[in-house]
């Protein structure tokens, strides 16, 4: 069961401390069972621009439609993370590093 000390109160995903907890059993899981799995990062371009130009309130509406785009463009097996401020992380269990750059470049498509 996963604490609420590990989730981020504004995009209510997994934070950086559960990141960090799920790596290790992810290395632990490779290395036992000769499994792969990659991690893809994404930020917000501009994003300070975006909280100078429209103030924070804002920023953090871009930041929860972001963290529910990636929810709803993952596998139920990929663990989305925001990382710090405007990053996020997606932890891919079983996926190899040629698969996790389809996986990106299709998200990166999506989301223009």
């Amino acid at each position: 069961m996963v604490s609420s000390s590990n989730i981020d109160e504004l995009t209510s995903l997994y934070n950086e401390n559960y990141l960090n907890e799920k790596i290790s059993q992810e290395i632990n899981k490779s290395s036992k069972n000769n499994k792969n799995f990659s991690l893809v990062r994404f930020d917000i371009d501009n994003f300070d621009n975006i909280n100078k130009k429209y103030g924070f309130e804002f920023g953090n509406k871009i930041l929860i439609q972001m963290s529910n785009f990636l929810r709803n463009s993952i596998r139920s097996t990929d663990i989305p993370f925001r990382y710090k401020a405007e990053q996020f992380i997606i932890l891919l269990p079983g996926i190899k590093l040629e698969d996790s750059l389809i996986f990106a470049n299709r998200i990166k498509k999506k989301n223009k």
